[in-house]
């Protein structure tokens, strides 16, 4: 039987891994030492050992083979624990997987993983890093040194200022119906911060290691919006309204 104090360790939770070879998840409690009743006085690193071993077909240890292993101070979540299929040994049932790994040989009190405390749960909850889309961005290359720059960004947060500024102007003083009826200078304001904010957002867009990262970032997904809108009311109606003028 397993004593109070080693019963508080091995309850669902979070877990971290201890074991220096990690641990690998196995489908069932049994396939994890291959069903061999003799294996349950080894200690666990020699029973994972003795597993790692085993030749696939001899008690469903081939199913392991494409299990999921977890490393060395690696986090898991553990929804049941086990400690009745295998005598001397205590598994937990990981979440992410369905998969069983060992937590405990009461054996020799051996814990290839130490259960979480709430206290360091907590302090590891307050410690969690906050959200930089930059962490997306490549390492090295003109685009992403280009997107990391603080110049850069100071300068479009004051484009964004003076484009705020100028649709004021341009509500009241441009009477224009469409853009190439305008005066020059609502022209050429126009032009330059439809040019302006797609080349920064060419330049965001550019310094993703991948570029789907980019579309699951709320604030660039809500830019590509923006700036899709610009160029059509830009460029493409210009350029349509330009053409359908020619033909007439």
């Amino acid at each position: 039987p397993v004593d109070d104090d080693l019963r508080l360790k091995d309850s669902p939770g979070l877990y971290r891994i201890r074991a220096a070879e990690g641990v690998t998840a196995s489908r069932t409690v049994r396939d994890s030492l291959g069903g061999d009743p003799s294996s349950k006085g080894m200690s666990l690193a020699e029973s994972l050992s003795l597993r790692s071993r085993s030749p696939a077909g001899n008690g469903g240890n081939e199913r392991l083979f494409n299990a999921k292993h977890f490393d060395k101070d690696e986090l898991v979540k553990i929804d049941e624990v086990d400690h009745t299929t295998v005598p001397g040994f205590v598994y937990g049932k990981v979440h992410v997987c369905n998969g069983w790994i060992p937590l405990i040989d009461t054996n020799t009190e051996i814990c290839s993983a130490n259960k979480v405390s709430i206290k360091e749960q907590v302090k590891m909850n307050l410690e969690k890093p906050v959200y930089d889309v930059k962490e997306f961005y490549k390492e090295n290359g003109v685009w992403p040194d280009l997107a990391r720059n603080s110049t850069f960004e100071n300068t479009t947060l004051f484009v964004i200022m003076v484009n705020a500024f100028w649709m004021a102007v341009d509500a009241d003083y441009n009477t224009s119906a469409s853009l190439v009826e305008a005066e020059p200078i609502f022209q050429i304001a126009e032009h330059f911060f439809c040019f302006y904010f797609s080349f920064e957002w060419f330049t965001r867009f550019m310094a993703f290691e991948r570029k789907r990262n980019g579309f699951k970032d709320g604030w660039f997904f809500f830019d590509s919006c923006l700036v899709g809108m610009m160029v059509v009311e830009t460029w493409v109606m210009t350029v349509i309204l330009v053409l359908s003028g020619a033909a007439m």
